[in-house]
Parts: structure tokens; sequence; C-alpha cells
């Protein structure tokens, strides 16, 4: 203890508790103790983000526990977002476009809340948990998976849009409602969405050949028309050339 009666601590023998550490001593963690985890998290990394700044390598070994409440630590790699062009990270936690953007931040924590809810390495991704089947957390974890793909995705336009979003899904799985079923939602709605463009898209497109025809109709009966007008008026012009010839005729006669 130190003249004020506190417990020091030896910088030489002090180890932090990590993320890292609790997955050695305890495996995968249950549902009850990932979801505030990842809550914590992805506030933390969206009050990040929204200062303008990336952390680049978000890892287990990197979130450490303070006064029982995850931080994200190891700061040397946070940068600007617009200054974030140095390939670094972890692998298998660094996405396939590369670190240094939000949506690659977001990458990260996802391959991270793998680890924690699975017991598996994140190369592993996206195998689920040992005996999932026995667990009695089944559902929460499925729920909870749901997050983990889509933070997860190799497409960057497919991941989160931010943080901010993540953590409103996990908030929503808080609450006791279904993100897998949100999801779901979502799916059908861009399946409509396109069947209706495409559906649109036929029939304006399957419409050009009918007009067409309506056109070339048109035309060749205007074109008949003219045809028929030219005819009529050659007929007259030779019928008074007839009468003309008679008359001439008559005329010689007399």
């Amino acid at each position: 203890d130190d003249e004020n009666g506190c417990p020091s601590i030896d910088p030489d023998r002090y180890v932090p508790r990590t993320i890292r550490s609790e997955i050695i001593q305890r495996g995968r963690l249950p549902f009850e103790d990932c979801l505030p985890l990842s809550l914590s998290l992805t506030a933390a990394l969206s009050h990040l983000h929204k200062g303008g700044l990336v952390h680049r390598d978000i890892k287990p070994a990197n979130i450490i526990f303070v006064k029982g409440i995850p931080k994200l630590a190891d700061i040397g790699l946070v940068a600007d977002t617009s200054e974030a062009k140095s390939y670094v990270g972890t692998e298998g936690f660094i996405p396939p476009e590369g670190p240094g953007t939000p949506r690659a931040d977001i990458y990260s924590l996802g391959k991270v809340l793998y680890e924690i809810a699975t017991g598996k390495d994140r190369q592993r991704f996206p195998e689920p948990p040992t005996l999932l089947g026995e667990f009695s957390d089944r559902e929460q974890l499925l729920e909870l998976n749901e997050v983990i793909l889509k933070a997860c995705e190799n497409d960057p336009k497919k991941r989160y849009p931010s943080a901010e979003h993540m953590h409103s899904e996990l908030v929503l799985l808080q609450s006791g409602k279904s993100v897998k079923r949100l999801h779901l939602v979502e799916r059908r709605l861009k399946i409509m969405t396109r069947i209706g463009v495409g559906t649109v898209a036929i029939m304006v497109f399957g419409a050009i050949p009918y007009f067409l025809a309506i056109r070339e109709a048109r035309l060749a009966k205007a074109m008949s028309g003219k045809e028929a007008e030219q005819r009529e008026r050659a007929d007259r012009e030779a019928h008074r050339a007839r009468l003309a010839e008679t008359d001439a005729r008559e005329k010689l006669r007399g």
C-alpha cells in the first residue's frame, strides 16, 4: 500500500483485464454478458467516429475493463479519418478493403463480438458456436449473430452505415425485439422494390414494340392515303386530257 493506504500497482507486473483475457479464462461469454459489452463498445465507437476519428486496430486485446466497463485502448493508431491512409491493424480484424474508415472499424468490432459470443477465433467466422443447440441462450445468441453478420459483411456498403446504427439495433435487441425479423422485413422490402422497378422496366420495354407497331401502321396508312390521292389526281388529269382530245377532234371535223 502507498502512504495514503491505497493499494499500489507495480507497472511491471500489472496485467490489465481485457476482452482477450476474458475469452482465454472463460471461453465464450453468455448472452447476458455479450449484450452489455456490445452496447458499451458500439457507444464508445460511435463517440470516436463522431469526433472524426477512427481506431484502426480494434481487437480483444485492445479492449480493457475500467471499473468493469469495457474501454477502447491502444489509442496509438487512432487517426483522423482524412489522414488514416497507412495500412495498420491485426490480421483477421481488418476488412477486405483495408483499415482507416468508420465501416472498417465496425467490421473489426463485429469480429470482436464474434469471438466473445462464440469463443472461436475470428478466422473461423461465420462458423457458429460448438453445441449451439444445447445453449440456454441459443435464441438470443442467434439474434446477436444477426448484428455480427451485418457488421462483418465483406462489402462495406452492406454493413451498418455507422456505429450508432449498430448500437440502435442492439438496443432493439435489449428491449426484447427481434433483429432477425427486422432484417427479414428489410430484405423483403428491397426485393419488392427491385421487383417493382423491374416490373416498370418490363412494362416500358414491352410497350416499345407496341408503340412502334402503331407508328408503322399509321405511317403505312398515311402512305397508302397519299398513294390513293395521287392515283385519283392522275385519273382526273387523264380524264381531262381525253376530253380535250375529243373536243379538238370535233373542232377539226367541223
